[in-house]
C-alpha cells in the first residue's frame, strides 16, 4: 500500500525519471528499516553499503557468516 502510493504520487507530480522514482523509493524503503530498528532496540542493526571492498569482511565480523558466502555486488546504471 505505501509503495502503491509512492508510486502514485510520483506519477501525479509527472517529475523525475524513472530512476528518480527508484531512488526515492530505496530511500524510503532503508528510512523505514532504520526506524523499524530503532523502535525494536533487542534487534541487531547492521548497515553496510554493497559497494564498499570490505563489505564482506565487516559482514563477517558481525554475523560470523564466512565472507566467500556473500556475492560482490556492483549496483549501477545497467540495473536501473
Amino acid at each position: 500500500r505505501y509503495w502503491s502510493k509512492l508510486y502514485q504520487k510520483s506519477q501525479l507530480e509527472g517529475s523525475g525519471s524513472r530512476e528518480d522514482y527508484w531512488v526515492d523509493f530505496y530511500e524510503s524503503h532503508t528510512q523505514k528499516i532504520r526506524e523499524f530498528a530503532m523502535k525494536h532496540l533487542s534487534l541487531t542493526y547492521i548497515e553496510v553499503e554493497l559497494e564498499n571492498p570490505r563489505m564482506a569482511e565487516i559482514l563477517e565480523g558481525y554475523t560470523k557468516v564466512k565472507r566467500s558466502c556473500v556475492m560482490d555486488c556492483h549496483p549501477g546504471p545497467k540495473w536501473v
